[in-house]
């Protein structure tokens, strides 16, 4: 019989719990949606997961005294049980997940009730890959969603880092072109210069922008990026350690490895084909 008793576990624990296969997945429900009209609820609660991911327009959110947007690229997690308003006007489109955590049969919050990530158009792909999974009907379906649900866990611990209120960043149509230029040449080195030329940029200032924008370099956010695709290449196609360290342009297994032990807290074989 499953415990209705809920405990709430801070971000990096939740991320390390998923990333070690200790935490079940449910989805309730989730969609890309254009709202018709407005709309608005007061005093909502939900009994899981609420994760939003701005497309188009802003939807307005309230917690307490705390007013927030969730604009075209970035991303709101709201924790189960944490009562808020909101109000979505006409036009505006989001991708919505709903979710349960589930450790031993109980039900997991996180600790913090919500998070709001204002640059996360890196979280995109995976949060497209989950909805897609879901639709599927298949025996490693859970395993699979699980796997996804640790990446996006992970982009999200990584993301709530690069804060940087005040600076100057890079605009969402500079990011998406950057995120773009990696996906189509993840299978050798990129250097930033590359980014920079892509974007008109002189090196100095590209860098200078990235960090602002992402907390970490560009050679750091490279690496990352193709340890990302290298993961999901793992769960969805039947290759080997060796071949997606390959594909994704490393001259070194071991050193492949390593880094992809360092980000997900699990070796490369952890993930091939679940």
């Amino acid at each position: 019989m499953r415990s209705s008793k809920q405990k709430s576990l801070p971000l990096d624990r939740l991320t390390a719990l998923l990333c070690d296969g200790k935490l079940g997945i449910e989805v309730a429900t989730g969609y890309r949606y254009t709202s018709p009209h407005p709309q608005g609820q007061h005093g909502w609660i939900a009994p899981h997961f609420g994760l939003q991911f701005g497309h188009q327009g802003a939807a307005r959110y309230r917690f307490g005294e705390k007013r927030l947007l969730c604009r075209p690229g970035e991303l709101l997690l709201v924790s189960p049980g944490v009562a808020h308003d909101y109000r979505i006007d006409k036009g505006v489109s989001a991708y919505f997940l709903a979710f349960r955590l589930l450790e031993n049969g109980a039900p997991v919050a996180c600790a913090e009730p919500f998070l709001h990530v204002a640059q996360a158009l890196g979280l995109l792909p995976i949060l497209r890959s989950i909805l897609s999974e879901n639709r599927r009907q298949n025996p490693w379906q859970a395993s699979r969603l699980r796997a996804q649900f640790s990446l996006l866990f992970t982009g999200m611990l990584l993301a709530r880092t690069a804060r940087h209120p005040g600076k100057r960043t890079l605009t969402e149509g500079q990011s998406e072109t950057i995120f773009l230029y990696l996906s189509r040449n993840a299978s050798r080195p990129i250097r930033a210069s590359e980014l920079a030329s892509a974007l008109h940029l002189s090196r100095e200032y590209f860098c200078k922008l990235f960090l602002n924008t992402h907390g970490v370099t560009p050679r750091v956010f490279i690496m990352r990026e193709k340890l990302r695709q290298a993961s999901v290449m793992l769960q969805q196609e039947d290759v080997s350690v060796a071949e997606v360290a390959r594909r994704m342009g490393y001259a070194s297994v071991p050193t492949f490895c390593r880094q992809y032990q360092r980000l997900f807290g699990a070796a490369p074989g952890v993930h091939r084909g679940t």
